[in-house]
């Protein structure tokens, strides 16, 4: 906006704003936001899962310009809106609303690995809460994996070529 202020501006202050357009992940996040406004519930569903497996870095990447970007949108929506049930969407989410393992981490005693990317938005990998659970859980490995145009957002930890290998350690023991 501040390209259209005349010159000299008074001390402009800007947040939360880049300073070229990002028209990949622009497009996408308005238009699911507003199909998760204006559509039925079972779109409204899929609008929240595709966000949560989107990843800022590859959208851009993939989509740079707006034509692009809507016509990545519209056929990836097709696909997701037909195939979500939303009894099924719902029991997932609720499934884990009350679902608090932080009072008993120390009687986890299985080696097991914990796998987390930087770009989940859901579980923030900026907060401290892995630290501090990791010094309740000698037998844990975490693996956070980096932010890349690979990584999926939320979604991440379900691609195995991430941690597969990390696995294969765990699992030779």
């Amino acid at each position: 906006m501040m390209e259209a202020m005349p010159s000299p501006a008074p001390a402009p202050l800007t947040t939360e704003a880049a300073d070229a357009r990002h028209p990949g992940l622009d497009r996408y996040d308005n238009f699911f936001m507003t199909h998760m406004i204006s559509h039925p519930f079972e779109q409204m569903l899929a609008a929240l899962s595709m966000i949560a497996g989107a990843n800022p870095l590859a959208l851009q990447a993939q989509f740079p310009s707006r034509e692009a970007a809507e016509k990545y949108t519209d056929e990836a929506f097709q696909r997701t809106a037909l195939r979500n049930d939303a009894n099924d969407i719902i029991y997932q989410l609720d499934s884990s609303r009350t679902y608090n393992p932080w009072p008993n981490l120390e009687k986890i005693r299985t080696p097991m690995l914990w796998i987390n990317s930087a770009d989940d938005f859901i579980n923030p990998s900026n907060y401290g809460i892995t630290e501090r659970a990791m010094k309740r859980m000698p037998t844990t490995k975490f693996i956070l994996i980096p932010a890349s145009s690979e990584t999926k957002g939320h979604g991440t930890h379900t691609w195995a070529k991430f941690w597969k290998d990390d696995l294969a350690r765990l699992l030779a023991q």
